[in-house]
């Protein structure tokens, strides 16, 4: 496990309660890493004063270089914030991969948390906002666990009050260009009526709860759906006759299980909210595009299927007994004795075999991976290899592998 330590007493108090429960028995190897942002001079002292403190106590640690991107311009502070923010993580994330760490720890604590739901909560989020930090997340396949969550400010005081370590002070806690040094500043108003850590925390938890219960409901109507191997969903429109909550999680849920790589912006709420409407109207028939995807109103269904845009779909060639990922949804596996390339599909036209609409419908074709076999008069299409698909042209050592999922557990 890899431990984020900043020098504050925070990190400093969970650095003594990680190395007590490693001496306890067993446990995985402890790491520690101090990044330095150097967003001010001394930063670098201040990072190797945090090294030695540790070291005093017989916890090893490097000290990480975070690498903010340039903007060009001039920023607000919040905005510095939030790419020192990125910049840690990305330290910490190579860091963790590079000794093979399995989880990174870190010591965000409750009154932590209570600043990000009223931070969120000055945003607009919605219930996935709302619920704060979670204990256990997954960030670029790697776990974050936050175990002082539970615990206030002043608990880790007392931890660190049995030591001999003094920790630092960043002086960037206490300005009031920051998010956070503000709603410090104005912790004591918040206080007085009522909107104290304990009471923000456990509203998280609440909102949290809440969100879980939208989530098993969506996952219930979720089971209705059809994911096929050619890389589309179905879902009848009856199934989305929910509370407008649950029908947006679902869609959601069926976009990510589509495009598998996530839109580089999330899906708004309006819009979502104007898909929804659209389905409601039982007669409509459309072709509607969200979040990258394609969702084709008919009668009695919806279909969902990949939308290129207008950039399209890199081609993908692959040597003899190679594999790769087209337009990272499809693995692909080369085991013939000659090189392949695989285009979208585009449509019918030249596709030689196509399996009918009824198993693979038009809108699902745009996106879909085809051999590129060079013809007499033109390129000819053929669609070969798709693992546990209901047609193939013809047996083929090639294989494609859908890696689209719903996500729902089996019963």
């Amino acid at each position: 496990m890899l431990c984020a330590v900043s020098g504050g007493p925070d990190s400093l108090a969970l650095a003594v309660l990680m190395q007590r429960w490693v001496r306890m028995g067993p446990a995985p190897r402890l790491s520690l890493a101090i990044v330095d942002h150097g967003l001010r001079p001394e930063s670098a002292s201040e990072a190797e004063s945090a090294r030695q403190a540790l070291c005093s106590i017989g916890l090893e640690a490097v000290v990480l270089q975070a690498v903010l991107s340039e903007t060009g311009e001039k920023e607000a502070g919040t905005r510095i914030e939030a790419r020192a923010r990125r910049a840690r993580y990305e330290a910490l994330l190579a860091h963790a991969r590079a000794i093979g760490a399995g989880a990174l720890v870190t010591a965000h604590h409750r009154e932590d948390q209570a600043e990000t739901v009223l931070h969120r909560l000055s945003m607009g989020s919605g219930l996935q906002g709302l619920r704060g930090m979670d204990r256990v997340s997954q960030r670029q396949g790697l776990r974050i666990v936050r175990p002082l969550l539970g615990l206030a400010r002043q608990d880790l005081a007392g931890v660190l009050a049995q030591t001999d370590l003094d920790p630092a002070f960043d002086p960037m806690n206490r300005d009031p260009r920051f998010y956070r040094a503000r709603v410090r500043l104005h912790r004591d108003a918040l206080e007085a009526v009522g909107l104290d850590a304990a009471c923000l925390a456990g509203a998280a938890e609440r909102f949290r709860e809440a969100g879980e219960a939208i989530a098993f409901a969506a996952s219930e109507g979720l089971r209705r759906a059809e994911l096929s191997p050619f890389g589309f969903a179905v879902l009848p429109r009856s199934a989305l006759d929910v509370p407008r909550a649950i029908a947006r999680r679902m869609l959601c849920r069926l976009i990510d299980a589509v495009r598998v790589v996530p839109p580089a912006r999330s899906v708004s709420r309006p819009a979502l909210d104007r898909l929804i409407d659209a389905l409601a109207e039982k007669d409509r028939r459309a072709r509607i595009t969200l979040g990258g995807c394609l969702f084709e109103l008919e009668a009695e269904r919806v279909v969902i299927a990949r939308e290129p845009g207008r950039e399209g779909i890199a081609p993908l060639e692959l040597e003899a007994g190679a594999q790769g990922l087209f337009d990272g949804r499809y693995r692909v596996i080369n085991g013939g004795d000659g090189p392949v390339r695989l285009i979208a599909a585009g449509g019918r036209r030249g596709l030689v075999a196509a399996p009918s609409p009824a198993i693979l419908p038009a809108i699902a074709l745009k996106a879909l991976p085809v051999l590129a076999a060079p013809g007499v008069l033109r390129e000819e299409k053929r669609l070969a290899g798709f693992e546990n698909g209901d047609a193939q042209s013809d047996p083929s050592p090639l294989r494609i592998i859908f890696l689209g999922s719903l996500g729902l557990s089996l019963r």
